[in-house]
């Protein structure tokens, strides 16, 4: 599978790799903004019992990402982006995908461009994640492992003991990330930002006991790799739902220069 993301997970890199346009003189009082999604610098999850999971693919499938303007706000004359657009009625600009996004390389397919923006505090970025579809850019075909599904973890564990093994994690669940700062982001006029999104992964794992339900065979193989799904009791049943709502609880994103 050819690998993808939106900065946004480990070793954030900067969406928008051709550079940003000279800022649109139409749009007065807006910002161009550069949207990045990633894992930051994180090479690593600890299961609940300390035990090292390496994150060396992170994919997320994504229909769109919308923002709330700020209060008073209204929407920019030109988008400089031909998937965005501005819902003057609700006051939001969205981000029209699909896109899957590499969370650790911090690309995206196809690749995003930047986006006017009014000046304004923000307060929230909602990224809205489905089921990637076999047709989507990026996609190999329909036996990749992507395709029904909407986040994708692969990688190696080894609790010292015994030898290194690969595992997998995916998940088909279609909801709504919300990334909400610590305080409002704001956001200059006539300037070029970034807009750091970012999803905690060193928290994924840590109320799972991963390695010890895969040593005691709770957790299938496939082709050799140890699947991360339900076991048959506990700790270790819906052990994948705890890594799902460990995900949507990761959220966080600040603001930057490019």
């Amino acid at each position: 599978m050819k690998h993808y993301l939106i900065a946004l997970l480990c070793g954030l890199v900067l969406l928008g790799a051709n550079g940003c346009a000279p800022i649109d003189t139409d749009n007065a009082g807006t910002s161009q903004a550069r949207l990045a999604i990633g894992v930051g610098e994180v090479t690593e999850a600890l299961d609940s019992d300390g035990v090292a999971f390496r994150l060396n693919t992170v994919v997320v499938a994504i229909d769109k990402v919308v923002l709330d303007l700020p209060k008073g706000a209204d929407c920019p004359s030109q988008s400089l982006n031909p998937n965005a657009v501005c819902l003057e009625d609700i006051k939001k600009v969205e981000l029209e995908g699909p896109f899957l996004v590499d969370l650790i390389r911090g690309t995206w397919t196809p690749e995003i461009e930047p986006v006017a923006l009014p000046s304004g505090a923000y307060e929230t970025i909602e990224v809205a994640i489905k089921r990637a579809k076999s047709d989507w850019s990026g996609v190999s075909g329909p036996d990749d492992v992507i395709v029904g599904n909407s986040f994708l973890v692969e990688g190696v564990f080894s609790d010292g003991s015994t030898p290194v093994r690969p595992y997998r994690f995916v998940s088909d669940l279609e909801t709504t990330l919300v990334f909400e700062p610590e305080a409002p982001v704001v956001v200059d006029s006539d300037t070029e930002v970034v807009l750091n999104l970012r999803l905690q992964a060193t928290s994924w794992f840590s109320q799972s006991p991963l390695a010890a339900c895969a040593d005691a065979g709770e957790l299938p193989l496939e082709d050799e790799v140890v699947l991360v799904v339900s076991g048959a009791d506990a700790p270790c049943k819906d052990i994948d739902k705890t890594v799902e709502d460990a995900i949507k609880a990761s959220t966080t994103w600040s603001t930057g220069s490019p």
